[in-house]
């Protein structure tokens, strides 16, 4: 209680001076007596607050929670008075339209006694007229009651003070009547009733709930969900540990490692935090950000939190995925090295709106033979036979799994409906050995697959692969080039070289490429391999999909090498740092497109 508190020092010392000043007066108006009482009426603390500008709408709400009488009343209070803009963000009508929380509410903004400023103590809790405590907090002068700002301090009425601060506490209620009377969540506030989780977040404790805003859920048809599967959606938003995770502790968390971890839902699947350069933080590659002015909503006295995001997040069940369909390739006899052919599977991949992903994957994987396996798309069917339409990069004959990827900037429905058929080759010196053939398109039914499950923001970053001098006959002077790394999924990253040279190399080989270990300068072992580009290809181009994220390949410690061939290793014509070794070039967000 703060009727025994003391007097404050600053209004003693104001009372001195004033009798000073009434003392050393030597013309005072004779009809002035100092004995004679005011003629106004006591301001009251609920006078005050109807007279201030900025707390119109907290005079209205005491006025409809009938609290008139008690901020009028003798016994000394303190109101800690969030201003008309603190009101803004919150629903008022539906907070009025609840006597029972609304009077709840409003009694945990008063505390018995009058706390002047200067009462007030950094660490104290003051314990409300609702019943719940407040914590105060005193830094480089600024006072917080529960965070928020005192922005006026000090108001005095004849029965109290006032307090204007910054924001509506509401830390004490629980999280669905914080969510049903915040302006931004009514959508969530109402799912968690169809979902039947009422109970579950009235009992929670130590949660933290990534909560979407309205404008986030406007994309998403709830009622296409049942029940069950609304509930586990939600779920998926919350994390349930020893404690609530503020938003100071996440950054902190991605601070430590790296700039992203993966933590573990109440649905089971776990959320993808990143921190990118400018402090945003992304969840699950992009399907959400933080929305930094609404962070660290407390409810449940405390044991509870929630922060605001701007998109739904959606376990891996529930998220949509892009089309994907394969063809089989047929082992071809041949005249060549490889007499009797191989068999693989050629598959396209959408990737966005105007471009196709076309990897390549043979059955037993690499051939061992000492070329790389050059593949195009051609026109016609295979039995009519037609020249090349489009690229694909060559398979490596040494390694890699036998498998080869490249971006077509063709839509899919495009190209699923192409007049073709695809033809992998013994090598570019000996294309007339075809080892593999199968129709595709407009030419084969092909089987469905399940595409790739995007991250809705995708990364990329670009590096310079410098031209290296070698005692190869091909190239000797070198050639420069330039890698991309592209996020395809959460575990896949797709890895581009471009030559930098107008036109093919002309060579008569592909040029192997791989990334090693260690720095350039340091040189190293084969870590993966990717694809070799065509000597023939005039785009000069290859691509391959690491089974690797792309946090990892950005903070890998290593370099790319791009080989004169596979039967010349030891000449090599472009090299250049990447990961941990070279700031590169990076975008996020940019949906993929370009060439590749």
């Amino acid at each position: 209680m703060f009727a025994s508190l003391p007097f404050s020092p600053s209004r003693l010392l104001q009372a001195f001076v004033l009798l000073i000043l009434c003392g050393s007066l030597t013309a005072c108006d004779s009809n002035d007596d100092p004995t004679t009482p005011p003629t106004e009426d006591p301001t009251t603390i609920a006078d005050l607050l109807s007279e201030q500008d900025n707390l119109t709408t907290l005079a209205s709400a005491a006025d409809a929670a009938d609290l008139g009488g008690a901020l009028s009343g003798n016994d000394p209070l303190t109101v800690f008075a969030p201003s008309d803009a603190a009101f803004e963000g919150l629903t008022v009508d539906a907070l009025v339209n609840d006597t029972d929380l609304l009077t709840e509410v409003l009694q945990y903004h008063v505390v018995s006694g009058a706390a002047f400023a200067g009462d007030l103590s950094d660490g104290q809790t003051l314990t409300t007229l609702q019943g719940d405590e407040l914590n105060v907090s005193i830094s480089d002068g600024t006072v917080r009651i529960n965070g928020a700002t005192v922005t006026s301090a000090d108001i005095e009425a004849e029965n109290g003070v006032v307090h204007v601060i910054d924001g509506v506490l509401l830390e004490n209620r629980t999280a669905v009547e914080r969510l049903s009377v915040t302006a931004a969540t009514q959508t969530l506030a109402g799912a968690v009733g169809t979902a039947g989780l009422g109970d579950a977040f009235g009992d929670a404790e130590n949660w933290t709930v990534f909560t979407p805003t309205d404008d986030a859920f406007a994309g998403v048809d709830l009622t296409a969900f049942s029940q069950s599967e609304l509930a586990e959606i939600l779920q998926y938003h919350v994390i349930a540990g020893d404690a609530p995770i503020t938003s100071s502790d996440l950054i902190s968390l991605l601070e430590d490692n790296n700039g992203e971890v993966s933590v573990e839902t109440l649905q089971g699947e776990s959320i993808t935090f990143r921190l990118e350069d400018d402090g945003t933080v992304v969840l699950n590659g992009g399907q959400a950000t933080l929305v930094p002015e609404g962070l660290d909503l407390f409810t449940d006295n405390f044991t509870n939190i929630a922060h605001l995001i701007d998109g739904v997040l959606l376990p891996e069940a529930y998220r949509p995925t892009n089309r994907a369909v394969s063809y089989d390739l047929t082992a071809q006899s041949n005249s060549g090295a490889i007499p009797g052919g191989v068999s693989g599977t050629a598959t396209f991949w959408e990737l966005n709106d105007t471009q196709t992903v076309v990897t390549l994957e043979l059955t037993n994987g690499a051939t061992g033979a000492d070329v790389s396996h050059p593949a195009h798309i051609h026109v016609n069917s295979a039995s009519e036979g037609g020249g090349i339409e489009y690229y694909l990069s060559p398979i490596d004959g040494m390694g890699g799994g036998g498998t080869s990827a490249r971006v077509l900037d063709v839509p899919f429905d495009e190209l699923t409906g192409f007049n073709g058929h695809i033809n992998i080759h013994e090598s570019v010196a000996n294309l007339g050995a075809v080892v593999a053939t199968g129709d595709i398109g407009a030419n084969a039914a092909g089987t469905e697959q399940e595409g790739l499950t995007r991250v809705p923001a995708p990364r990329s970053t670009e590096y310079t692969l410098d031209a290296n001098a070698n005692n190869g006959s091909v190239a000797p002077d070198g050639v420069p080039a330039t890698a991309t790394f592209l996020e395809l999924t959460e575990a896949l990253t797709l890895v581009t070289l471009k030559l930098d040279i107008d036109g093919a190399t002309g060579a008569s080989v592909s040029h192997p490429a791989h990334i090693h270990v260690n720095s350039a300068s340091e040189g190293g072992g084969i870590e993966y391999y990717l694809s070799p580009i065509d000597g023939g290809d005039t785009a000069a181009r290859s691509s391959k999909i690491v089974a690797a994220p792309f946090s990892m390949l950005k903070a890998f410690d290593g370099h790319i090498n791009i080989h004169e061939s596979v039967a010349n290793l030891g000449a090599v014509v472009a090299t250049g740092d990447i990961g941990a070794n070279a700031d590169g070039s990076s975008s996020s967000g940019g949906g993929g497109t370009g060439s590749y």
